[in-house]
């Protein structure tokens, strides 16, 4: 059958390729498949929650916002060679103590999300960014133009879908009618040969 796509593992972490008002990405426990509105991310050779841990923070959500696509009306689209580009940071390289940050500030967002109903809890968040920060070894002005460049290109973003659309009815709407040229008749440069012989 066309539909059939086979046997199919679960992802352990799900983005959804449109974004509104914030990233959707979830750290599937429930293993659901999933439709084509969101990307399986399958790690290979790291652990989940630090690849977990980076795509949620504001880190991540500022690459998101920069290699997204503007789809119209605040709407942004991730498409796949977009995601494979995305910049990410080596986890081969973190020290142990790195790793366990992130990983104990990711699994503590996840559940602050879960207990409030997928609600960011802003000091989870805070304790997860600066966590990634100081793996990246971010100065306070570079984070400080995280946030803001964050900020800037989201509100940005959503402001377009607030813009007003001016639209005609098609009875109040009337082509714009080209005024009739005169017509000249081209001289003719040469007659026909039989205009010059006798019949």
């Amino acid at each position: 059958m066309w539909y059939d796509i086979g046997l199919r593992e679960p992802a352990p972490i799900l983005i959804c390729r449109f974004i509104r008002d914030r990233v959707v990405i979830a750290w599937n426990k429930a293993e659901a498949l999933a439709t084509d509105n969101f990307y399986e991310i399958r790690p290979k050779s790291i652990e989940d929650y630090i690849l977990l841990g980076f795509l949620i923070s504001s880190i991540g959500e500022l690459s998101f916002e920069l290699i997204g696509r503007h789809q119209g009306r605040g709407l942004l689209q991730l498409m796949v060679y977009e995601l494979h580009e995305m910049p990410m940071l080596n986890p081969l390289k973190l020290k142990e103590e790195e790793k366990e940050r992130i990983k104990d500030a990711t699994s503590k967002l996840l559940e602050e999300q879960r207990k409030h109903q997928g609600k960011i809890k802003d000091e989870c968040k805070k304790e997860l960014d600066i966590a990634v920060f100081d793996v990246l070894g971010l100065t306070e002005d570079e984070r400080r133009q995280v946030y803001e460049g964050l900020e800037s290109l989201r509100r940005m973003r959503l402001q377009r879908k607030e813009v007003e659309v001016l639209v005609e009815t098609a009875e109040k709407w009337k082509p714009v009618r080209k005024p009739k040229k005169e017509r000249i008749k081209p001289v003719e440069p040469s007659k026909r040969l039989d205009t010059w012989i006798k019949q």
